[in-house]
């Protein structure tokens, strides 16, 4: 399954990798990382499906149609680019408006600048700002819309007016963030919008978290209350966005009319859906009148359904049509089948971290992770260089604070780098015993000098408790399992008592969150979901703030005020300083990042390089092609 970029966080109740506003991270489903887009269930008879050139051999030359899988689980259920929180998907904005609607600033995906703005791709320059960061100018290029009338900043402030008056149900809402942040929006010209904030912000946050946000919508096509009304300028009102907004989104819950509704035939971007299904193929073709620079050649695009990784990997080797896929890891031995069948195998990385959550709120156990010291130990007891070797075969890499690691980036310091509290279970069992802990390999550690001093077992900790937790983890993908064993095994070594759950990824997420304490909803006491993929500015806000950690003062409220640091500032030794704090205050205990299976393409494809190759798996099949 696709690993959500660009937004912030989901809430804990959100569905599977879900985004949500502003922080340009999200939850990542433990499932299949393709790297390429995001996945359906559906029966396996679409494995006998044939290409387009009517045979079940690999595309050569003469094919023009791109078939794409989609794996089990996710489905695009939303067209309408104002979306609730459970809507909030890769699969539906990734994979499927962005072929057809473009944002106004598209952050990442270059080849050569995957961290800055992809100006080729965007539907404006980059931003101006003055008066202090407090003033943003931004000026749009020539774009039409399929009905041949231009995109204007008419269409961003519709969109704008819309978000505006119904923000509580726009699951890319945040209080206090856009467009809150926003004192006022100006259409200076069809051309140029001018908003003024509310404050000074650091031009990349706001650029990559917050302006990422706007998506252009035909105002001339969308702004009625009714399918028989005439289209005016109703959103200008509260009153009137409010009925836009209900109309609009009562008529995109309709997905059996997605392919034949008008209104979602009017599109900005390369592609135009010609036929949606639920479970079946979703079928793009190009938009005639796409204003940008690479027009698309291909006849169709298709995004076709799976049962499963391993559906789909026969589906591959049957060699029915497919154009990419992926290589489950238990299969890898049969790459040279797939290569000699006229496919290439490749590993990309992609921008992510893991993690795993504390509950400090536990009220049996919390007063043990408020220790820095039992963080650090809990830390030291990870193996991560083994873990990604053996557990994870080597797709995968070590995640050592709250900047990934992998691919290279802008942003990681030498202190995160150099691994602050390396593996050692000598090195944690000495921090136990001089903390006052009778240290028992093999059984269960326990507190035998309670107190508060240097050499005591810290506040909130009696005399005789017991070091011992549990961890929930999701199922399904073996490597993390036995990773989550090493983890286990280790802090058995040290006396830490760890014993380990598993369970669906929505259970997982439904239980790891902030609670109050002595609630039955504050029982857990450690968890992962399987970790975050990050934004092109990788800031903390919804990770590692206390909304998301539950971590108490004064540890809790600094990592606040330096996540807020990072969004205020334009010095970069704000992030320097946040992210060196973080690494060394643990207020998560970092496991590595799984990158996931080997992508496969056909050899034939061509333009697949330049635009799907990158940390954040953004997709434009319109600049693929088939040739030899």
């Amino acid at each position: 399954m696709h690993r959500v970029m660009n937004r912030r966080p989901p809430d804990p109740a959100a569905a599977p990798g879900s985004r949500q506003p502003g922080q340009h991270g999200a939850r990542r489903a433990r499932a299949k990382s393709a790297g390429i887009l995001g996945l359906i269930a559906l029966g396996a008879t679409v494995i006998t499906a044939c290409s387009s050139a009517g045979s079940g051999a690999p595309a050569t030359a003469a094919q023009t149609t791109a078939i794409v899988p989609m794996s089990a689980g996710s489905t695009p259920d939303q067209i309408f680019p104002i979306f609730t929180g459970a809507q909030y998907t890769v699969v539906n904005e990734q994979d499927f408006q962005w072929l057809m609607y473009r944002p106004l600033l598209w952050y990442g995906g270059q080849p050569g600048n995957e961290f800055g703005l992809y100006s080729q791709v965007s539907l404006a320059n980059a931003p101006v700002y003055s008066n202090n960061d407090t003033v943003v100018t931004i000026t749009m290029k020539k774009y039409l819309w399929s009905d041949g009338t231009p995109v204007t900043a008419r269409d961003v402030q519709f969109e704008y007016n819309l978000i505006k008056a119904n923000k509580t149900s726009y699951g890319a809402y945040t209080a206090g963030a856009f467009p809150d942040n926003v004192k006022t929006f100006q259409v200076v010209s069809p051309t140029e919008i001018k908003l003024t904030l509310t404050r000074s912000y650091s031009p990349l946050w706001f650029n990559t978290n917050e302006l990422a946000l706007l998506t252009p919508l035909p105002q001339q096509a969308w702004d009625k209350t009714s399918a028989t009304q005439k289209v005016g300028n109703y959103d200008e009102t509260t009153a009137g966005a409010v009925a836009v907004y209900k109309y609009l989104f009562g008529q995109s819950t309709q997905l059996n009319n997605y392919g034949t509704n008008p209104l979602w035939q009017v599109v900005d971007g390369p592609w135009k859906l010609k036929s949606f299904s639920t479970r079946g193929d979703i079928v793009f073709v190009p938009n005639k009148r796409y204003s940008g620079p690479v027009k698309p050649t291909l006849t169709e695009f298709i995004e076709r359904p799976f049962t499963s990784d391993t559906a789909e990997f026969n589906a591959l080797l049957a060699q029915t049509g497919l154009t990419t896929g992926s290589i489950p890891t238990a299969d890898l031995s049969q790459t040279s089948t797939l290569e000699s069948e006229g496919y290439r195998v490749y590993r990309s990385l992609t921008y992510g971290l893991n993690n795993v959550y504390l509950n400090y709120n536990n009220s049996a156990d919390g007063a043990l992770f408020r220790q820095l010291y039992i963080r650090q130990a809990l830390q030291e007891l990870v193996n991560q260089p083994q873990d990604v070797q053996y557990a994870l075969h080597g797709a995968g890499n070590p995640s050592y604070g709250p900047v990934p690691l992998a691919p290279s980036s802008p942003y990681t310091t030498s202190y995160e780098t150099s691994n602050p509290y390396p593996y050692s279970v000598t090195a944690a069992k000495q921090l136990l015993t001089s903390h006052g802990w009778a240290v028992h390999p093999g059984g269960t550690d326990t507190c035998a000098r309670p107190g508060s001093g240097p050499t005591e077992c810290g506040a909130g900790i009696a005399a005789g408790q017991a070091l011992a937790l549990k961890v929930l983890y999701p199922s399904g993908d073996p490597g993390f399992a036995v990773m989550m064993e090493s983890w286990q095994s280790s802090a058995r070594s040290a006396g830490v008592a760890m014993t380990l759950n598993s369970g669906q990824f929505n259970q997982v997420t439904s239980e790891i969150s902030v609670c109050k304490t002595g609630t039955a909803a504050c029982g857990w006491q450690a968890g992962t979901w399987g970790g975050w993929t990050m934004s092109q500015y990788p800031t903390g806000q919804g990770i590692f703030t206390t909304d998301t950690t539950g971590m108490p003062a004064p540890v809790g409220t600094e990592i606040n005020n330096l996540v807020a640091a990072t969004e205020y500032s334009s010095n970069p030794q704000a992030f320097t300083t946040y992210e060196n704090y973080v690494a060394k205050e643990l207020p998560t205990i970092f496991i590595p990042w799984e990158q996931g299976n080997d992508s496969v393409v056909l050899k034939s494809l061509q333009g697949y390089t330049a635009d799907q190759e990158n940390p954040f798996a953004d997709t434009f099949p319109e600049y693929w092609h088939f040739g030899k």
